[in-house]
């Protein structure tokens, strides 16, 4: 195996070591993991950044774990992230993106609020299977019943007069 070869392989053992302690989460492992488990994994990966410490991207990647490894240990030990709120962020600033900007404040607020709560809103996708859907008659049925009786008596003379009409017009 060459140089080349070398150096993937040391950062392909990096990474898959950095997976193994990523694992040790209940998500994976099904069970909380003790803090020995979880320092000795991080000891086997920083004792092989320390062999491979020639490789620049390696001792990168040692420094960014160290730095965040407050983070990466409450999320083994606890399986919490800040995922969801992460993911809202995205979408926000896609939204912003979209609308090339906003008016105001309120307008960003409502867009913002509407684009990060359609899942909790049961957004109406054609794949969501038993979702309830309106369609438009049982929306004009619903906006009927609701409607006061004045106005419903009209629309019933108007409806009984078209009808009347068109049994005349055959």
């Amino acid at each position: 195996m060459g140089t080349f070869g070398k150096q993937i392989l040391a950062a392909w053992h990096a990474k898959e070591l950095l997976r193994g302690l990523l694992r040790l989460t209940f998500k994976h492992a099904h069970t909380r993991p003790d803090r020995e488990a979880v320092s000795a994994a991080r000891h086997r990966f920083n004792a092989h950044i320390a062999d491979h410490a020639h490789l620049p991207e390696l001792v990168t990647l040692a420094e960014t774990v160290d730095q965040w490894w407050d983070g990466i240990e409450a999320y083994v030990t606890t399986g919490i992230t800040n995922a969801a709120s992460e993911g809202n962020n995205r979408v926000v600033k896609l939204e912003a993106r979209q609308a090339y900007g906003f008016r105001n404040r309120a307008n960003q607020r409502l867009r913002s609020r509407c684009a990060t709560t359609r899942r909790a809103r049961g957004c109406l996708t054609p794949h969501q299977v038993g979702q309830p859907r309106i369609t438009p008659q049982r929306l004009v049925i619903e906006l009927f019943v609701q409607a006061p009786a004045k106005i419903r008596s009209r629309v019933i003379k108007v409806r009984s007069a078209g009808i009347s009409q068109r049994r005349d017009s055959h």
